[in-house]
């Protein structure tokens, strides 16, 4: 269990990934099976802010804020899974000029192979995540606009990719068994994928965002913002209070959500069923 850290850097001293380990291509991987990554602050590093690659065996990654990093979450690939990602703030993606991968920016989530497509054969549910664009410098969605997704359910996430972005998923044909569904897009998607998916961008609340000092931050939709009661119930992972619940990690008129060493307890769903049974 890694939860209530703070772990960041300043603009000359990065990390290399903040949180990880080895082992992509594998049936081990990091951070282990039965982990859970959780109401952390993280940030400043030249790849992977969360390395949560190789078995991926029941892990959860839920309630963390990552930005100043290039890929949010990295998770090429998942080999047995479950993988769970949710409720998640990812904010500003950024790759130092002369990085070893000479790029700008990443993804939300990395998707795609490790060492070929035979690793990736275990199953992710991406749940209610919020795709920040501070300064329309924050990540690209899921996979970018080419890296292969297969096995992974999304639902209820704010998939706003920068405006020099093209994709909020990747359209990448070698996708195979994926379910994407409830989601705000801005960007692409598959062909037959978000029957019920909202193309648009969120609108947020008056002095809506992160605040690095308190590490806290307000993400509440707006009334008049697309996704607002329009995503849809997911047992332990998101429930209706007053009507619909609303797209994105924060439900309107919650209070603020807190990273790190003063974050409060939330009980996880651990003992959660994915949609799909698995």
């Amino acid at each position: 269990v890694i939860r209530y850290n703070e772990c960041w850097s300043d603009k000359d001293h990065y990390f290399n990934d903040v949180m990880g380990g080895a082992f992509n291509s594998s049936y081990r991987g990091w951070p282990g099976r039965d982990s859970d990554i959780y109401c952390n602050y993280i940030a400043n590093c030249w790849d992977d802010g969360i390395e949560s690659e190789g078995a991926n065996q029941n892990v959860r990654i839920w309630n963390n804020y990552i930005e100043n990093t290039m890929m949010i979450i990295a998770n090429a690939a998942t080999s047995i899974g479950p993988l769970y990602i949710w409720r998640n703030v990812a904010g500003r993606s950024y790759s130092p000029p002369g990085s070893e991968w000479n790029l700008t920016h990443g993804n939300f989530m990395k998707m795609g192979d490790a060492g070929g497509d035979n690793w990736m054969t275990g199953h992710m549910y991406v749940f209610n995540n919020t795709l920040l664009q501070p300064k329309d410098e924050g990540a690209n969605g899921l996979g970018g606009e080419s890296r292969t997704i297969k096995h992974c359910v999304s639902r209820n996430n704010l998939l706003q990719a920068r405006s020099t972005d093209t994709h909020s998923i990747s359209t990448d044909k070698k996708g195979a068994d994926n379910d994407f569904d409830y989601d705000l897009l801005s960007g692409r998607y598959p062909d037959g994928q978000e029957k019920h998916g909202i193309k648009g961008t969120p609108h947020y609340v008056p002095g809506a965002g992160f605040s690095f000092e308190t590490k806290s931050g307000n993400f509440q939709l707006a009334a008049d913002s697309p996704g607002l009661h329009q995503a849809v119930v997911i047992p332990n992972f998101c429930e209706a209070s007053n009507g619909a619940p609303d797209m994105g990690a924060q439900e309107a008129g919650t209070p603020p959500m807190v990273f790190g060493v003063k974050a409060e307890f939330i009980p996880p769903a651990a003992s959660a069923k994915s949609p799909a049974g698995h």
